[in-house]
């Protein structure tokens, strides 16, 4: 899909079906890396709401470094 069109989906409790046909369920958020360069992660709702509140990605255990092209297809979730 790309930066540009999952820009709406940032940070919103989704459905996403990646490149290797694994559907998942949770947020993919960004964050600035010390290089300005954008850094993709994908975690649960709650490691998300977790994150909201430290700041600091480095203390979510289980979070998942994402390439945003592997994600094809973006659905969010009501609720």
């Amino acid at each position: 899909m790309g930066a540009d069109k999952l820009q709406l989906f940032l940070n919103q409790h989704c459905r996403f079906i990646l490149r290797s046909g694994k559907e998942v369920f949770g947020v993919i958020w960004k964050v600035q890396s010390q290089g300005n360069t954008d850094e993709y992660y994908f975690s649960s709702i709650s490691d998300h709401e977790r994150y909201l509140k430290i700041q600091d990605p480095e203390v979510i255990d289980n979070k998942m470094t994402l390439n945003l092209d592997d994600v094809i297809l973006a659905e969010r979730l009501v609720g």
